[in-house]
């Protein structure tokens, strides 16, 4: 994953955090969660990646 799409999902749970905070709309409130576990699942996976040592 590049750092250009991981920056674009940051923005788009962003976004969904601004969605939900003006509306309570409870089917953005289902999709910000889906999104905070995926981009969690990803986060993880980077910081748990082998790193090359040279």
């Amino acid at each position: 994953m590049t750092l250009l799409s991981f920056a674009l999902r940051i923005k788009e749970v962003r976004d969904l955090q601004n969605s939900y905070a003006a509306t309570r709309d409870i089917d953005v409130l289902a999709r910000l969660k889906d999104m905070e576990k995926e981009l969690d699942r990803l986060i993880h996976s980077i910081i748990t990646a082998p790193r090359n040592p040279f």
